[in-house]
C-alpha cells in the first residue's frame, strides 16, 4: 500500500511539474551539457534544514562546478510554481543551478535537478504506469516490481550522470 501511494503521489508530482513551461531534450547527452554550460553551480547535495517558509538549506557533499566561499552550504528558495522543494531532511540531491541576486539558489523542475529518492528528471521517460485497480493484489505486486525496474535504471542513468559530471570537472 505504501508503494501504492508512492505511485499516486509521484503521478501528482509528473501533472505538476508537466504544468510548467519546460523544454523537453529527449537526448540526456545533450541535455547533461547544455545544463554544464547553463549552470553556474553543480553539485550532489544533502538537505540540512527545511523551513516553514518554503525555504531550505543544502550542504554540499561533492562539487562540480562552481564555487562556494565562505561555507559549504547553500541557502534554497522557491520562487515560482516551477521550482522544486525537498521535502525530506538528509535527502540526497543532484543540484544543477544558478544563484540569484540574493546568493540564493532554486531548484528548477525542468532541468536534470533531482533527488537520489526519487531519481526522475522531466524528460527522462521513467516514469510509472498508471494505478492498477487496488482490489488486484497481483496487478498491484505487478506495479511495484515495474516501479522498481523504472527507478534501477533512474539510478543507474543517475549514477553515470556523476561520474560524467566528475570527468567534466577534471577537463574544465
Amino acid at each position: 500500500m505504501k508503494h501504492l501511494f508512492f505511485v499516486i503521489l509521484l503521478f501528482f508530482h509528473w501533472s505538476y511539474s508537466s504544468a510548467c513551461d519546460c523544454i523537453m531534450n529527449k537526448n540526456l547527452e545533450e541535455a547533461q551539457k547544455l545544463s554544464f554550460e547553463e549552470n553556474e553551480l553543480i553539485f550532489v547535495g544533502r538537505v540540512t534544514e527545511i523551513r516553514n517558509d518554503g525555504s531550505y538549506v543544502l550542504e554540499i557533499i561533492e562539487l562540480f562546478k562552481g564555487e562556494i566561499i565562505d561555507s559549504s552550504f547553500v541557502n534554497g528558495i522557491s520562487h515560482n510554481t516551477c521550482s522544486m522543494i525537498p521535502h525530506n531532511l538528509y535527502e540526497t540531491w543532484l543540484v544543477y543551478t544558478n544563484f540569484n541576486s540574493e546568493g540564493n539558489i532554486s531548484i528548477s523542475q525542468c532541468g536534470l535537478s533531482r533527488s537520489f529518492e526519487s531519481p526522475y528528471y522531466f524528460g527522462s521517460g521513467f516514469f510509472p504506469p498508471p494505478p492498477p485497480d487496488i482490489n488486484n493484489p497481483i496487478k498491484i505486486l505487478e506495479l511495484e516490481s515495474q516501479i522498481l525496474d523504472i527507478k534501477k535504471k533512474a539510478l543507474e542513468e543517475l549514477k553515470n550522470e556523476i561520474l560524467l559530471l566528475r570527468k567534466m570537472k577534471k577537463i574544465r
